[in-house]
């Protein structure tokens, strides 16, 4: 469910991934949770960037960029 609930927004200045579930924040994140946040949930990253995600979104951006599309 939390995968499928991921959304993406862009503008010519910027871009955004979140997710409109409640728990999605303390499960990429992690963090105090529960009745007077007693619990700490540790991080269980569901949206995580590979090395080769990074190289293939400066690559896109770089192309972008030197076709002077901006």
């Amino acid at each position: 469910m939390l995968a499928s609930s991921i959304n993406t927004y862009y503008d010519n200045v910027s871009a955004i991934i979140d997710s409109n579930l409640d728990y999605a924040a303390i499960h990429q994140l992690g963090g105090q949770a529960g009745k007077n946040k007693k619990v700490t949930i540790p991080a269980r990253s569901y949206l995580q960037l590979t090395d080769d995600d990074f190289e293939e979104i400066l690559c896109v951006a770089e192309n972008f960029l030197n076709k002077g599309d901006i």
